[in-house]
């Protein structure tokens, strides 16, 4: 074997050696957070289940205002996501390193976050839109304002009394004590300052698609 093919073999060797540890490093600084980040990311998905059915279906049915109760119930969970960004915060003050952080937990968990927003604007998007061919715009705009309102306190009861979208259901009277806590000016500011964020998070994801819709639409008008 000739010195050049040694040394190809060599740094190819070196190369995996290298991959395998960065690999085996991105798994263990992703561990801790898999547990939540899976449970989480299955339940940012779940109003999008209830939305994309309740929106098609041609009657109102008992059933389908069960499905509209389940949907908004489930809300919350999409943009909650964003609250898990205190973890990323313990990850970085445990000391990982910059090519950690930057390399790995960044890219991780914004597209977590991605994925919560996501599915939350397009719900909120499919909502405002069959209200508004149903009951009109004022009603449309009434139940934007309304979910947004909703998925504020549920990201505060989930994230600071831990509750969770079931306990409307299975321990309705320990909701109804913790919601009594919003009159409070701490819980009131959570509230109102995720309630701003879910609106300027929405409004800059709804306009940026319309925006890259339109650059489309020009690109293929001049093809």
């Amino acid at each position: 074997m000739s010195g050049l093919a040694v040394a190809a073999l060599t740094t190819g060797v070196e190369g995996v050696a290298t991959l395998r540890a960065v690999l085996h490093r991105s798994v263990q600084l992703l561990a801790p957070d898999s547990a939540f980040m899976i449970w989480n990311s299955a339940l940012a998905v779940v109003p999008l289940l209830f939305a994309m059915p309740l929106s098609v279906a041609p009657r109102r049915t008992a059933g389908w205002w069960c499905g509209a109760g389940a949907f908004v119930l489930f809300l919350p969970n999409a943009p909650y996501v964003l609250t898990d960004g205190i973890h990323f915060l313990d990850q970085v003050r445990g000391g990982v390193s910059n090519l950690g952080v930057f390399g790995v937990l960044v890219p991780v968990y914004l597209a977590f976050f991605a994925l919560g927003l996501g599915s939350y604007v397009v719900c909120v998007r499919i909502a405002r839109r069959y209200v508004n061919d149903v009951w009109g715009r004022r009603a449309a705009v009434a139940t934007v304002f309304a979910l947004h309102a909703v998925s504020a306190i549920g990201m505060y009861l989930g994230r600071i009394l831990r509750l969770n979208s079931w306990d409307a259901l299975t321990a309705p009277h320990a909701v109804v004590a913790n919601l009594a806590r919003l009159a409070h000016r701490m819980p009131a500011l959570g509230v109102l300052a995720a309630f701003v964020v879910l609106i300027t998070c929405t409004t800059l994801i709804e306009a940026g698609v319309v925006g890259l819709r339109a650059r489309w639409r020009e690109h293929r008008a001049v093809l």
